[in-house]
């Protein structure tokens, strides 16, 4: 008898097969992308320092050994691994990097005192991250892992989980978000 089955890697699922007498599985690599989009068309994220500063911010290694238990990889592309035209390093250089982050957001026009926020024309940078509610719970956690990364460079993020229903059809297409995390299932054939 055979099961297929599409499993987040937040579930326990795979440590309690493993420990399961007589049953024989595998987790091979999917063609589910999970992934950070950055709205480039609202600002403060269509100014590429911003959005820079961001990537330098965030540890994504962090975010998969905490929330996802090191299950999967961390990609450095969007295509999955197993794509033959998959680019392995493009995301690589975005590695915490604080000195990077005040640098980037200094040539763009903010200034920092203290720990607090960065700011500009007396704003503080401020983004918002929308996800679908329910959906994944590892979204929250991952969302709130951020929010913390990114609060301690000076960055502000509001969590804000929206039914799918409205997401997918009213703030992701209508670019109401800054931050959007989901999931793009890839296809055999790059675009």
């Amino acid at each position: 008898e055979a099961d297929v089955a599409l499993i987040t890697a937040d579930t326990n699922l795979t440590q309690e097969l493993s420990q399961t007498p007589d049953v024989k599985f595998a987790a091979p690599p999917g063609a589910l992308v999970e992934m950070l989009a950055m709205n480039t068309d609202r600002a403060p994220l269509d100014d590429v320092r911003v959005r820079q500063a961001v990537a330098y911010a965030i540890d994504r290694k962090m975010i998969a050994k905490v929330v996802l238990k090191d299950q999967v990889p961390v990609l450095q592309s969007s295509m999955v691994p197993t794509q033959p035209v998959n680019d392995s390093t493009a995301f690589a250089r975005y590695a915490p990097d604080p000195a990077r982050v005040a640098k980037l957001l200094t040539a763009a026009g903010y200034s920092r005192s203290g720990k607090g926020l960065w700011q500009r024309d007396g704003k503080p940078l401020m983004l918002e991250y929308v996800a679908a509610a329910g959906s994944y719970p590892f979204r929250t956690r991952v969302g709130q892992l951020m929010q913390q990364q990114l609060a301690e460079q000076g960055i502000g993020m509001q969590i804000q989980l929206i039914p799918p229903e409205v997401l997918y059809s009213e703030v992701a297409p209508k670019g109401h978000y800054h931050l959007g995390e989901w999931s793009e299932l890839t296809g055999n054939e790059p675009a």
